[in-house]
């Protein structure tokens, strides 16, 4: 289960995204992949074949935060839990005021 996040109408997420993208290529040959940002957080994971116990849920509230920090996780998905391994931290400055 993820939470989507919605933008706001300058793209900072994704002008984010392109910025860690940049950034993470100078120093480890990354690529970022060619499809469409989908900014989300995720809640929670099912195994294969599990069902929810509930379909309908109750709409996302409206909510809005300025992170300090951002940090890039991978997540190794084991047969009973997911770990989760920090690979890299960045400070994130507040956007500028137009």
């Amino acid at each position: 289960m993820a939470v989507e996040l919605h933008d706001d109408e300058r793209e900072g997420l994704r002008v984010l995204r392109d910025a860690v993208a940049r950034a993470l290529d100078a120093v480890c040959s990354f690529e970022a992949p060619a499809r469409r940002l989908l900014a989300h957080v995720t809640v929670a994971r099912l195994r294969s074949g599990d069902a929810p116990r509930e379909r309908a849920l109750v709409p996302t509230p409206q909510l809005a935060f300025a992170p300090e920090a951002m940090t890039l996780y991978r997540s190794w998905l084991g047969p009973t839990e997911a770990s989760y391994e920090a690979l890299a931290s960045y400070s994130v400055a507040p956007p500028a005021v137009a």
